[in-house]
């Protein structure tokens, strides 16, 4: 009971999940990026049966979408390349159709970071005086003079 509580602890990130499974899986889940390799289909039914239960099916179907979307996945999802279980053994080879699909994830994925940096970057610059309104034009000199004989006026 202690174990799993140190091994699982409440709140547990993806990072901190990945750390976990490639301490316990080194030949099949790793930490850097590079060495990223294509998973065995359907391995989420293998990690479901070998996790302990506080990290629950949820949060391994979060983590493994994190997982196989980042960025050196999706590269090493090439035609050919053999995909792991988690023992390392190679099971079978990615597919043409899994490449294209992957290829396509990645360019959906490119285009949705490229919209929120871009309306970061509009939210962050400021707003010329051309398009300010009437209502927030700031004015001028001559505007307050005039604003403040008509409060004098009778």
């Amino acid at each position: 009971m202690i174990a799993e509580k140190i091994e699982n602890p409440p709140g547990l990130g993806n990072a901190d999940l990945l750390t976990l499974l490639a301490v316990r899986y080194p030949s099949t889940f790793f930490l850097a990026g590079k060495d990223r390799r294509p998973l065995k289909l359907g391995i989420h039914h293998d990690l479901i049966a070998l996790t302990p239960r506080p990290v629950g099916r949820k949060k391994l179907s979060e983590f493994l979408a994190w997982y196989t979307n980042r960025f050196d996945y999706l590269v090493a999802l090439r035609a050919g390349a053999t995909r792991l279980d988690l023992a390392g053994e190679p099971v079978s080879n990615v597919t043409a159709d899994e490449e294209l699909d992957a290829i396509r994830g990645f360019v959906e994925h490119e285009a949705r970071w490229r919209t929120r940096w871009d309306e970061a970057r509009k939210a962050q610059q400021p707003r010329e005086a051309s398009s300010l309104t009437s209502s927030t034009r700031r004015d001028g000199l001559a505007d307050l003079r005039a604003a403040a004989r008509a409060r004098r006026a009778p």
